[in-house]
């Protein structure tokens, strides 16, 4: 066998380990650019419609409880992309224009939308019987967390650094790694947020 036809057979056997190596490797090795770095590749300063949290923050271990008593801790914002919305229990107008929009949104995603998840991080607990009617009515699959001293201690650092106040209903977009990357002011329009899923959803493979 010549050497010409010794090199062709390891590029062939070489070829095909590069190609599985890009195609499964390449979201892991943006996402660790993106949270080392600071940087986005989906958006360049002035195209995304919140505000880009740079660099992305952490978002630390944490035992929190829903409004029905489950358990939940960070593992539950990992391979998905979670809309966070913080606010108290008692829902005003704002809130509730909130709830529909990103509601909305995750489902204008198409067969996308199993990739996207919602969570409501409450900073009291008054209203929790109403809440869960409110869930029941209109918003299946929204996570309702109770204000617990040690969750809103685990997210208070990285949620006022990014933005927001702790009761105004703001909403925050966290990645399939659990990192907080953007915000919303409370209010912004529907059109708006989802222009800026639709194409994290586009050009990013996170997210089952």
């Amino acid at each position: 066998m010549t050497e010409k036809q010794n090199t062709g057979q390891k590029k062939r056997r070489i070829n095909p380990l590069l190609i599985m190596v890009v195609l499964f490797g390449f979201p892991y090795v943006i996402s660790w650019y993106m949270f080392y770095s600071g940087d986005s590749l989906f958006f360049k300063e002035g195209e995304s419609e919140g505000v880009l949290i740079s660099p992305v923050r952490e978002i630390p271990q944490f035992n929190a409880v829903d409004i029905y008593g489950n358990n939940v801790d960070r593992q539950a914002l990992i391979g998905k992309w979670t809309f966070l919305m913080v606010g108290p229990s008692t829902c005003n107008a704002l809130c509730k224009e909130t709830l529909v929009t990103i509601r909305q949104v995750r489902l204008a995603q198409a067969v996308d939308r199993k990739r996207v998840q919602r969570f409501w991080l409450l900073t009291e607990n008054r209203e929790l019987d109403a809440l869960k009617e409110l869930k029941e009515n209109g918003h299946h699959g929204l996570t309702v967390l109770k204000y617990e001293q040690g969750t809103s201690k685990a997210f208070s650092s990285v949620l006022t650094q990014g933005g927001g106040a702790a009761d105004d209903f703001s909403l925050y977009l966290v990645d399939p790694l659990g990192n907080l990357m953007m915000f919303y002011t409370p209010g912004t329009k529907d059109k708006k947020i989802l222009k800026d899923v639709k194409r994290l959803l586009k050009f990013s493979d996170l997210g089952e």
